[in-house]
């Protein structure tokens, strides 16, 4: 099994656990599991392209729009147009990323490890917004 394809697995073990009654508590202990996992959880280095390759890349004239109508200090940013299948955010991000073997299975497995750990600091900064989570 790759490494994609254990994110995978993954991705739906924590699926399943937020279907639970209890799911706050099944999702915790996953994630316990999870960071047990030193193969795959070791920190993923990233250092984003900093090129637009018009081989690899579309640009999104839609976003470009709007980025034209925004303030001067992001006109020289170029929007890439990403696959719209629920996981823009981790698309665009794989995309810079110019790592092959991270996928967007990994990089939610990933964000939920993370709010977890740090639910404290999230929920401080956030609840003003919000409200609890709890």
């Amino acid at each position: 099994m790759d490494r994609g394809e254990k994110f995978a697995m993954l991705l739906q073990h924590l699926e399943k656990c937020s279907e639970s009654i209890v799911y706050y508590d099944e999702i915790a202990s996953i994630v316990q599991q999870i960071r047990q996992m030193e193969s795959i959880m070791a920190p993923i280095h990233f250092h984003p392209n900093q090129v637009f390759d018009e081989t690899k890349h579309v640009i999104d004239v839609i976003a470009k729009k709007y980025l034209e109508k925004a303030t001067d200090n992001v006109h020289h940013l170029v929007p890439i147009k990403v696959a719209a299948d629920g996981n823009c955010l981790y698309n665009s991000i794989l995309l810079v990323m110019n790592n092959l073997m991270v996928t967007a299975d990994e990089l939610r497995v990933r964000t939920i490890i993370e709010l977890m750990i740090n639910e404290a600091y999230y929920e401080n900064i956030f609840s003003q917004f919000i409200g609890s989570v709890t």
